[in-house]
Parts: C-alpha cells; structure tokens; sequence
C-alpha cells in the first residue's frame, strides 16, 4: 500500500494513460481509475473509477475510455499480465474490485496505437480474445471556423476508427468530408462513431468578409531558430493569432500566440520566433481566433531545419509502389536506412555507401504511409514520413 499512497500517485500526477507490469502469472485488467492507493478492500467503484466501462468499444455500453491529454488525473489503466506461464488456483477475490477483467489462463497481452488511439487485446492459449479495451484521447471536440461566401471547408473527426463515420448535415461515411454551407449564415455539423461514443461537433460561419485579410505569410530558417511573420490588410473583430507546429502536417501543437489588432483597416505586421525548432520536416500553420472565439485557419508552410547536420534526405513517391530516396551529403559516409510502416513495423533495413553529392536509391513497397530513418557514421539522424502512391 505505500508504494501505491508515493508511486502511483506520483505516475498518476505526471499523465501515464496506461501502467504494465508482471509478477503473478495471471492476467488482470482494471477500469480507467484514479486515486485508488489504498489496499484491496478499498477500491470503491463510483469513487475510484473515471469510467466503469469495460471499454471493450462494441456497442453503446461498452464505449472507451475517452479523455483530453491533460499533465494530471485524467485516469490510468492498470494491466498485470505474467501469464505465459498460468495455471493453478487463484486467491479469493480474483477477477473482482478494481481487476474485474482477469483470468487465470497462458496468453499473451499486446497493443496497438493510431494517431490518438490504443487498442489491446489479450489472447489467451486457445488463440481466442479473453479482453479487449480502447483508449482514446482529444476527441469529442469543438471546432469553429470562419469562411467566406460559397467557400468549402473540410471537416477531419478527431479519432481513427475500423468502419464509416456517421455525419449530420454532411455527405459521406469517411473520417473527412467537404461541405459548402450556405451563405451568411452559422452551420453546424457533427460526426459520431458508430456506436454513439464519440462524437464531435463544428460550427461554420459564412459571411462576405473574412475577419482578417492576411497579405504575406512567411517562415524561414534563421540560424538555429524559425521566423515566422505575417501582414494583414484588414482586421474584424481580430483577438488574437495561434502559431501551431506540427512534424507531419496533420496534427499540429500550438506554440505561441501574438494579439491581433482588433478591427483595422491599415496594414499590420506581425511576427513570432521559434527558439526550439524541430529538425527536419516541419510544418507551421497559423490560426486566427475573433472576439467570438471562431477560428479561422489561414496558411500552412513546410520548413527544412538540418541545422547541424552534415545530409539532408527527401523521399520521393514516383508511383506504382516506387520509393525514390535522395540523399544529399556533404561528404563521403556510410548511411544506415531504415523504413517502418505506421503500425511501426520494420519493412526496410539496408546499408548505402553515398559519395559527396546527391546519391540516390529505390525502393518497391506497397501503397501506403511509410517513415524513412537515415542515420550516417556520425550518428547524425534524419527522418521523413512519405506517402507511397
């Protein structure tokens, strides 16, 4: 019980979604818990339990455990799995408390994760599925956009999921859709799982003018750090723009935030420096949000930081499966590559002995996303995601 009451509270405090560990040769699952450092006896679900769901995310009873990436208390999944090895009895008040989701059987545990989605599975010896539980995190957003008259606009749900979207007031079963509201006015659309678990929610304003006219929009490379600058011709309702970052063009981070102008009608300058750039590819959206709180997206901008390195790469889909891989090296080295599907799967591994220059090399994979991992004799790291075509 003390190591609960000084470490869980500790791992609890810092945001873990989910603990493993050993020891019994059982498998044991918990709820999505929190809080819970007493003894056996003391688990009490309506006090301990974010959500008493067993999370196995098939029907509307059993949704998962969805919450925000928050640094503190959002609950913990907590997995004993030391079964290779079960058999024998077990101790009163096996598969009960805060571990209902247990047996005393060999199997193996194993995750899987996809964008902002978990998914594991314990498989018992007879190779069926004993359990089964989905984590989800930053979903069941809100989104507010602003566009002009007979503009379209492209709505993304926030989680990765097996089979179609359901949408309202939107065409289509896909993860995004396009629609084209109608003109000044306040749309609003949604997009669920197909269970009613999850469920996320935009609201789209047409009017003639946007709030912010936006000139130029600029990011460059300035020694070890990234200036970003814009200039607007006129402002509405203006409070405030949100510089995001992001490694792979889709999931972008806020970083920073400079105060608009309010309502304008003069030319305004503007601009941000990002001191801890990412190395390699990186992207930078800027975000503009009135005084309503609707959010505008303006422009998105790619940036190559190999600041410090002695390469640079670029992977080139060329089609029917064809991975062109440029490597440009300021001197002769020996360069390990490595390509990983997004299931992390390793698909690539092989030496290449480049010469100062361009040296280039080509690869047949299927349609799909993949990484590429290049590290030269120095230990000098670069890595690019490309889409196989």
């Amino acid at each position: 019980m003390n190591i609960r009451q000084n470490f869980i509270t500790f791992l609890e405090a810092r945001g873990v979604d989910m603990i493993i560990c050993g020891h019994t040769h059982v498998y044991e699952r918990g709820y999505l818990i929190k809080n819970y450092t007493g003894n056996w006896g003391s688990f009490n679900l309506p006090t301990h339990a974010v959500s008493s769901s067993s999370a196995t995310y098939t029907s509307n009873t059993t949704c998962p455990y969805v919450y925000n990436t928050s640094p503190a208390n959002h609950g913990t999944v907590y997995v004993v799995e030391g079964s290779t090895g079960a058999g024998g009895g077990t101790k009163t008040g096996f598969n009960s408390g805060p571990m209902p989701f247990s047996v005393n059987d060999g199997g193996v545990f194993y995750f899987e994760v996809e964008d902002n989605r978990l998914d594991a599975k314990m498989l018992r010896r007879d190779g069926s599925v004993f359990d089964r539980f989905t984590i989800i995190k930053d979903a069941n957003k809100t989104t507010n956009y602003n566009i002009v008259n007979g503009a379209s606009q492209s709505l993304t749900a926030s989680w990765p999921k097996t089979g179609n979207y359901s949408w309202t007031n939107a065409a289509g079963s896909g993860r995004t859709v396009s629609v084209t509201p109608p003109n000044n006015s306040t749309t609003n659309y949604e997009v669920t799982d197909e269970y009613g678990c999850v469920t996320d929610q935009y609201s789209i304003t047409t009017t003639g003018t946007l709030p912010v006219s936006l000139v130029s929009y600029d990011v460059r490379l300035n020694n070890s750090k990234v200036d970003v600058t814009w200039s607007t011709a006129t402002e509405t309702n203006n409070k405030y723009f949100t510089i995001e970052r992001s490694a792979n063009g889709t999931d972008f981070v806020a970083i920073g935030t400079v105060n608009g102008a309010g309502t304008s009608s003069s030319v305004n300058n503007y601009s941000f420096v990002d001191i801890n750039p990412l190395t390699g590819v990186s992207y930078y959206r800027l975000t503009q949000t009135d005084i309503d709180d609707h959010k505008q997206y303006l422009q998105v901008k790619q940036i190559v930081n190999n600041k410090g390195k002695d390469f640079d790469v670029r992977a080139i889909s060329v089609g029917n499966g064809m991975l062109s891989l440029q490597i440009n090296s300021s001197d002769q080295s020996v360069y390990q590559l490595r390509i990983f599907d997004m299931s992390g799967r390793e698909r690539k591994n092989e030496i290449i002995n480049c010469t100062a220059g361009m040296c280039q090399k080509e690869f047949l994979l299927e349609a799909g996303i993949f990484v590429c991992e290049i590290i030269n004799s120095r230990g000098q790291k670069l890595s690019q995601k490309v889409l196989v075509k």
